[in-house]
């Protein structure tokens, strides 16, 4: 015989259901929850005070942490070659806070520092740099291209992942010297 579960039980089942699949930011398991949950309950509606309740008891047993969602969420890019400008805007985009963001940014920078012994400048430049190699690779493979236009191919690809252009120039110019 299967037991009723209580209004609380259902939200706070239906949130570790939603957060086993994967990490969730804040705004994005409160919207899967509405979605979820929209249907009417025997026992009533589900208000946002329900849901406020249940995201409370999440985060008070660190099950939803926005701050440990950004700093996975910045090292997952970074592995992809992202820079963080467009790291900064995807973020935001999923519901964090700019000043979690900037904290985020700030760990993850004294983490690159202590374990790797590089500043956080320096690695987002060495990932341009190998971004611009592959880049450049995959050209050359490629019949003859006007230098001109792989240059401008370069810029916009590195602008794309979020590199900054007081950044993208310098680089972009060294790597045409060899083309």
């Amino acid at each position: 015989m299967k037991e009723t579960l209580s209004k609380e039980e259902l939200i706070l089942e239906a949130a570790l259901h939603i957060l086993d699949r994967k990490m969730r930011t804040e705004k994005e398991l409160r919207e899967k929850l509405s979605e979820r949950l929209s249907a009417p309950l025997e026992k009533g509606e589900i208000s946002e005070s329900d849901i406020d309740a249940c995201i409370a008891q999440l985060k008070e047993n660190r099950l939803l942490d926005d701050m440990r969602y950004a700093l996975e969420y910045i090292y997952l890019c970074e592995t992809r070659g992202r820079g963080e400008k467009r790291i900064r805007l995807e973020l935001q985009r999923k519901g964090i806070e700019r000043y979690t963001i900037d904290d985020a940014f700030y760990e993850h920078g004294k983490r690159l520092l202590e374990e790797e012994g590089l500043d956080p400048k320096e690695a987002e430049k060495r990932r341009a740099e190998e971004l611009i190699k592959k880049t450049l690779d995959a050209a050359k493979k490629q019949p003859e291209q006007d230098p001109k236009r792989l240059e401008q191919k370069l810029i916009r690809k590195l602008m794309m992942q979020g590199y900054k252009p007081d950044m993208i120039f310098p680089l972009v110019r060294e790597a045409m010297k060899s083309v």
